[in-house]
């Protein structure tokens, strides 16, 4: 199964977005995006609640 780490890392390269500019499209804060990036935490899918 592939984190959602590293497909966001896969995703962003693919686009070519910093991470950055990610979060910025996705207005995301800079901290929020660092978390996802480093496996801290991830969005909350329906499983979640």
């Amino acid at each position: 199964m592939t984190l959602f780490k590293d497909r966001l890392k896969e995703l962003r390269l693919e686009n070519e977005l910093t991470l950055k500019e990610l979060g910025q499209k996705l207005r995301y804060s800079e901290s929020t995006m660092s978390m996802y990036k480093s496996g801290e935490c991830h969005p909350k899918t329906s499983e979640d609640y």
